[in-house]
């Protein structure tokens, strides 16, 4: 075993609320701008379901980051 490697990170999953979203261009534009953000992986979001599911890495982003992104 090569202790020189590092270990992945260890993601952890965000489920949120999200309000306001109209339509499912809305969630798209959402999982858009999720799946840019450095860190954020497997965004999910769903209109019918007013909720974002993510796995984010806490060392790259942060659940207020995230949410800020959904927010603008």
């Amino acid at each position: 075993m090569d202790s020189t490697r590092s270990a992945a990170p260890a993601l952890r999953p965000l489920e949120l609320d999200v309000r306001g979203m109209r339509c499912d261009n809305c969630a798209a534009g959402i999982r858009k701008a999720l799946a840019g953000e450095p860190g954020v992986h497997d965004p999910n979001v769903s209109f019918a379901l007013g909720e974002a599911r993510l796995f984010f890495d806490p060392g790259t982003t942060s659940p207020e980051r995230i949410i800020g992104l959904i927010q603008d």
